[in-house]
């Protein structure tokens, strides 16, 4: 059966991915982005209607994160938008262990609409596309909290699972904590990097008041994931 899905964040680390294996099953697939046709912008509200426009369903990603301020009330306009837009499934990517995501989580479970959440650790790919990447490349990452366990996920992980929860209504009305095999600290990711890469790659523990991320100055360590 296909389906109209509506993959908002399509370009982003899980999104594009999704929307990939979207169309490798035959659905159609309708990109949500700032460069999509039509265009979806979190930050204009009056472009959500007509994105969710003949939307079945939708796989929900908010940038940068749900825990910043007005997530919450953007999650809230958009399940109005599409309960009045006939939408009949959402699949929201959230956060474990994040109050702020939590709520935005009861937005979507009490909005009326079939629903399943998706709860993920940081991402793999948060040291190869996303803020870690620069300093990798320079071959010093100094990051607080370098005792803090992390269970990384991977974001095909994350797309495979989303994917059987947009096509599949026996996800409905669950919620799934995804993680990866093992924890890592900071230190040991940076080493296991400069290992396959073969490089040196040196790792230095810095208190979290001197830590200012350039691309994510809300970040909370170690709990969050960049969508």
């Amino acid at each position: 059966m296909k389906n109209n899905i509506l993959v908002i964040g399509g370009t982003g680390k899980t999104g594009r991915k999704v929307a990939e294996r979207l169309t490798q099953k035959n659905q159609n697939v309708r990109i949500g982005s700032r460069n999509g046709h039509p265009v979806f912008d979190w930050e204009d509200s009056a472009t959500w209607p007509a994105a969710l426009a003949g939307m079945d369903k939708v796989y929900i990603t908010f940038q940068p994160d749900l825990a910043v301020p007005g997530a919450l009330a953007a999650i809230e306009g958009l399940t109005q938008v599409a309960l009045k837009s006939g939408v009949q499934k959402l699949v929201l990517l959230s956060g474990k262990g994040e109050r702020e995501a939590e709520l935005c989580e009861q937005v979507v479970m009490q909005s009326g609409i079939d629903y399943t959440i998706v709860r993920a650790t940081w991402f793999n790919q948060n040291f190869s596309e996303s803020f870690f990447l620069d300093p990798i490349l320079a071959g010093q990452v100094a990051l607080p909290q370098a005792t803090a366990k992390v269970p990384y996920v991977d974001t095909d992980d994350i797309a495979d699972v989303a994917l059987e929860a947009l096509l599949n209504d026996q996800h409905n009305g669950q919620i799934y904590e995804l993680t990866g095999p093992r924890t890592w600290t900071f230190p040991e990711v940076v080493q296991e990097i400069a290992t396959a890469t073969g490089r040196e790659i040196s790792f230095t523990a810095i208190s979290l008041s001197d830590y200012k991320p350039v691309s994510y100055t809300h970040l909370t360590l170690p709990t969050k994931r960049i969508v």
